[in-house]
């Protein structure tokens, strides 16, 4: 970042529209154009259509590059009211209790903002959609404009954008509906279970997970609203984080990650679900005598929880132990990774609060840098070449090094 100082930002700025930005029309006075202007003019479209697409959210396997050094601050945002950031190419999507923003993920800047009360978000990775309770609307964003379509959907309690319409869970049920606001197919559900997480759509299945003794929904074939097969699908599904869920029938694993094909884990010994790079996970992780819980996978090197207060690192080809060291880590803790390090948030046992982040050398143990928060850090997320810490205070995104 250099010599660039930290910005700050509140929330509110003019509302964004309901339509795509309106496109001039008429007749446009002609110019005559010189034979140098013209170069100029084709070799700034030939830099654009070249020009490298803006860097995705983190992977669905929380892979975040260059990790290596500690990032420096960029910007943050201060409110107390943050209930959910999302990551898309350029800009990160930050929901409050009044409404959801689109801030500009270099500068911080309020692009565009939706009034709506408490909204619940959800992202397929490349549109927002988010449910109005109130209204009983949901509204699927475009994250770079703010532009929104919208569908009238009674009793709606959590929805995600498919194809050219949404899937909507409702009090009483699951339903797809098109372009038109046509139903497609409708399936009931358990009522009296709030929903936990999702919906999600990944590969053809649609993912619902809710609170209580119900566990998650059985994956249903989002064509259809069937059912899919315990054998191919499982059940007791579960969010890892943005675009990865597992379900899990008679003693198998399965892992389902956005655009990616399906894996299967026979062993729980077995099962990781943060790793640099998905083909590691073609291979069982070495056995060890400890209590160890895998955590990451890394070229070369695993790394798990041994007894939720240490963490100790394995040799992938010997199985010989590296290192370890004492670091307590929630139990649902989805550390990010790139091809090197590991960074997770650190419990205090003795408060239950988790408000440092700590980079970890994946081959040595020693620590690579810090970042400390002064209050309780809810969810850590990458994307844009940027580390995004929530807490209580805000938001505060890091630029990392490249």
């Amino acid at each position: 970042m250099g010599a660039r100082g930290t910005e700050e930002f509140t929330l509110g700025a003019p509302r964004a529209g309901t339509t795509p930005p309106h496109r001039p029309t008429g007749r446009a006075r002609a110019w005559p154009v010189l034979p140098w202007v013209a170069c100029a003019l084709a070799l700034i479209v030939a830099a654009v259509a070249v020009a490298p697409a803006p860097p995705p959210g983190v992977s669905p396997w929380g892979y975040l590059p260059h990790l290596r050094e500690r990032p420096e601050l960029a910007w943050q945002l201060e409110s107390t009211e943050v209930t959910g950031a999302w990551a898309f190419g350029g800009v990160l999507a930050v929901a409050d209790l009044s409404g959801v923003a689109g801030m500009d993920a270099r500068s911080g800047r309020e692009r565009w903002r939706l009034d709506a009360r408490a909204p619940r978000c959800t992202s397929d990775g490349t549109l927002l959609t988010c449910l109005t309770r109130r209204e009983d609307a949901v509204l699927v964003v475009d994250p770079d404009s703010g532009a929104t379509n919208r569908w009238d959907v009674p009793d709606a309690v959590a929805a995600i954008a498919y194809e050219d319409g949404v899937v909507a869970v409702t009090t009483s049920g699951l339903t797809r509906i098109d372009a038109d606001g046509r139903a497609l197919w409708t399936q009931p559900r358990t009522l009296g279970a709030p929903v936990a997480e999702g919906p999600a759509v990944i590969d053809g299945w649609l993912f619902v997970s809710v609170l209580g003794p119900v566990g998650g929904l059985v994956p249903l074939d989002v064509e259809t609203g069937e059912p899919g097969d315990l054998e191919v699908v499982g059940r007791s599904v579960s969010r890892v984080r943005e675009g990865l869920w597992t379900s899990s029938a008679d003693g198998t694993i399965r892992l389902f990650a956005r655009d990616q094909q399906q894996h299967q884990v026979g062993d729980p010994r077995d099962y990781v679900a943060t790793v640099s790079d998905p083909a590691l996970l073609a291979e069982p992780l070495p056995r060890t005598q400890s209590q160890w819980s895998p955590l990451a996978l890394l070229p070369g090197v695993a790394l798990g929880s041994v007894d939720g207060t240490r963490v100790a690192a394995l040799d992938t080809s010997t199985g010989h132990e590296l290192w370890r060291r004492e670091l307590v880590m929630g139990w649902i803790e989805t550390p990010l990774v790139d091809e090197e390090t590991m960074v997770t948030t650190v419990l205090d046992p003795a408060t239950g609060s988790r408000s440092t982040v700590q980079a970890i050398d994946a081959r040595t143990g020693a620590d690579r840098w810090r970042l400390e928060r002064p209050g309780h850090i809810r969810t850590m997320i990458g994307g844009n070449r940027h580390l995004y810490l929530l807490d209580a205070f805000g938001v505060t995104a890091w630029e990392l090094s490249r």
